[in-house]
């Protein structure tokens, strides 16, 4: 059961970084007309960023 609810916990950030990585990229194309990376590239980006600060 705990494990099913860390998993729970993990999918549900994971979700979270995910969406604030395509709004990240979507306000970057739009403000400065810029072709960006995938989203998948901002998330693991958000995701090294986060390792290297914990």
């Amino acid at each position: 059961m705990t494990l099913g609810i860390g998993l729970l916990y993990v999918s549900t950030g994971g979700v979270a970084i995910f969406a604030i990585a395509a709004l990240l990229r979507r306000l970057t194309m739009s403000l400065f007309d810029a072709k960006t990376g995938s989203v998948w590239d901002w998330f693991r980006g958000i995701l090294d960023l986060l390792g290297t600060l914990l």
